[in-house]
């Protein structure tokens, strides 16, 4: 990577009578990233994007390993699942100080030190037949992997205005889908405790696809082999996940020129985000009742597709709005964001093969849709409220005085 974007950083301490003085860039300084040229922005920002590709395909890689994991570790399916979950938990602590972190010493060593300790760690996991090894080999990746996810956010908004800034968001979300301060945020700001739950738990629902899919498919009769190809569904989900983002580009360009300001306010990004939050378990709803043996296959694919463009579309209005709203400080309520979804994720595959046992493929599938369908109701609040709540944030307050 270039040399580090965040080694000047907008700092601001309120003093007694809550002024806040603000230390930033000269407007035409060739040194802040704001005024790079677009090439060297993007590869900048395209090489975080690619380890956040690589962290996203290994968090899911052993998930298909179920069928001959658990012989390979001696052990149960369950305990074998743990691979996940070690992961992931260690991933969404560690999220909470490697993204604060590097606001306070710079992304750059960040980035170097956590990927070159990932890709040695996976020497051990290769070669060990010992699950003691394997989780705790795979819980050390999970911390050093959070910087491939936590960062990204901080990364893109230190690069990019808030006008130019949406490709590389909805690129940063692709890559999670296509491979799969401190949490003073997650308890302090409204927005982001809504967002957090919110997102979190539809995020799960791909990690609990993940499980749930092998059992639905497999009353079709397929070999392992040929259910591990389901997973396509997460991608073809994210690509046209990625594609809407164009259309809501054009929907926050609009709402631009119709600001005084020239800014729009960030709930201009949830326009999607809204409408996937209803698609969501709308799809999910269509899934649940179609994956049946008498019904094709490829209509529970198409459900589930559906499901996971939905996912993608809420997802990058999310990031695109934690950018917007919280600026210089967006890698920490981010990592508070991180933290909640990779919670969640770690904790649903666990449940799946006994929700899904106990209460029938359909009824447990229709129960996640329905969480998922009142949950919905938080982005279409956020957008209603949202300017009162980043009105008494005194991050937000201080960040966009008098903009929107």
């Amino acid at each position: 990577m270039d040399e580090d974007t965040s080694d000047k950083r907008l700092d601001s301490e309120p003093s007694e009578d809550k002024e806040v003085v603000v230390v930033g860039w000269d407007e035409d300084d060739p040194e802040n990233p704001f005024n790079w040229p677009r090439r060297r922005k993007y590869i900048n920002v395209l090489i975080p994007i690619y380890i956040c590709l690589l962290t996203a395909a290994n968090s899911t890689s052993t998930g298909i390993m179920a069928f001959w994991g658990p012989a390979r570790f001696h052990t149960t399916r369950l305990g074998f699942q743990f691979s996940v979950t070690s992961y992931l938990i260690a991933f969404s602590f560690a999220s909470l100080v490697t993204a604060p972190l590097s606001e306070l010493l710079g992304r750059k060593r960040i980035y170097q030190a956590a990927t070159m300790l990932s890709a040695l760690l996976f020497i051990p996991q290769a070669l060990t037949t010992n699950l003691a090894l394997l989780l705790s080999m795979r819980a050390i990746q999970g911390v050093a992997a959070s910087a491939g996810n936590a960062l990204i956010g901080g990364s893109i908004a230190d690069l990019f205005r808030a006008r130019e800034r949406s490709l590389s968001m909805n690129l940063f979300v692709l890559a999670n889908l296509v491979g799969q301060g401190f949490a003073e945020f997650m308890f302090t700001e409204p927005i982001v405790a809504a967002i957090c739950l919110w997102i979190g738990f539809n995020w799960s629902c791909i990690y609990l696809g993940m499980s749930s899919t092998l059992l639905v498919f497999g009353q079709y009769g397929w070999s392992p082999g040929w259910l591990g190809t389901i997973q396509l569904t997460t991608v073809i989900g994210g690509l046209v996940g990625f594609l809407s983002s164009y259309h809501q580009e054009i929907l926050y360009t609009r709402a631009c020129k119709s600001s005084s300001t020239g800014q729009a306010r960030p709930e201009a990004r949830l326009y999607y985000a809204m409408l996937g939050a209803a698609v969501f378990p709308a799809a999910m709803y269509g899934f649940a009742w179609t994956g049946r043996p008498h019904i094709p296959w490829p209509v529970p694919a198409l459900f589930l597709t559906i499901a996971f463009a939905a996912i993608s579309a809420m997802y990058a209005g999310v990031y695109n709005y934690l950018a917007d709203a919280y600026e210089t400080y967006s890698a920490s309520a981010q990592a508070a964001h991180g933290f909640s979804r990779s919670i969640f994720a770690a904790c649903f595959p666990l449940l799946t093969h006994a929700m899904y046992f106990n209460l029938g493929f359909p009824i447990a599938s229709t129960l996640v849709a329905s969480i998922a369908l009142v949950l919905g109701l938080a982005p279409v609040l956020i957008y209603v409220y949202g300017p009162r709540l980043r009105a008494r944030s005194k991050v937000t307050s201080a960040l966009t005085r008098g903009a929107f």
